[in-house]
């Protein structure tokens, strides 16, 4: 029929049982780490945030450097939105941010500190890796 429109290639992978097999390695590889012959490969969400400099403690620019980096297509408004409410755990000035993210930096060693901030950054890159946006980049 004329509404029916061929999948382009990079659409022919996506199906009900690849994408959610997907999901799961990335979510393994955000929180566990994916294990072959003795090595595991794990995301390292602090060092990733890291590589963007002072620019990592601006929830705003933390998430555009990791977009930048990860995603070849643009994401919603709203889409950003949730993702800063991730690293902002529900408050509303960006400053919660930079305040853990400041306070982890100014003793990294501090396992609290460390916490605070590794689990925000996992979140939002599980959240990240689970949008159909990043199985398109």
């Amino acid at each position: 029929p004329a509404y029916y429109q061929e999948p382009q290639y990079y659409e022919i992978w996506i199906n009900s049982d690849t994408l959610p097999k997907r999901n799961q390695l990335t979510d393994l590889m955000v929180y566990v780490g994916y294990k072959r012959n003795g090595q595991t490969l794990i995301i390292d969400s602090i060092a990733f945030a890291n590589q963007f400099g002072a620019d990592a403690a601006d929830p705003n620019k933390l998430i555009d450097h990791t977009l930048d980096m990860l995603y070849a297509i643009d994401i919603s408004a709203n889409q950003k939105a949730f993702l800063k409410s991730i690293l902002l755990s529900g408050q509303a000035q960006d400053y919660y941010w930079t305040d853990i993210w400041n306070l982890y930096k100014s003793d990294p060693n501090n396992v609290n500190n460390k916490k605070m901030v590794d689990d925000r950054l996992k979140a939002m890159h599980k959240y990240l890796m689970n949008l159909a946006e990043y199985q398109l980049s």
